[in-house]
């Protein structure tokens, strides 16, 4: 059961770092076409 919830943290946390990369790289490409 520990584990289980562990393992289930650490793929939230590579999850959210993913999007927050995706999301920001996005962001960049727009904000430099932009200006």
């Amino acid at each position: 059961m520990e584990k289980n919830r562990k393992k289930q943290i650490v793929v939230l946390s590579i999850a959210l770092v993913c999007i927050f990369i995706l999301v920001f790289s996005l962001f960049h490409k727009s904000a430099t076409k932009d200006s």
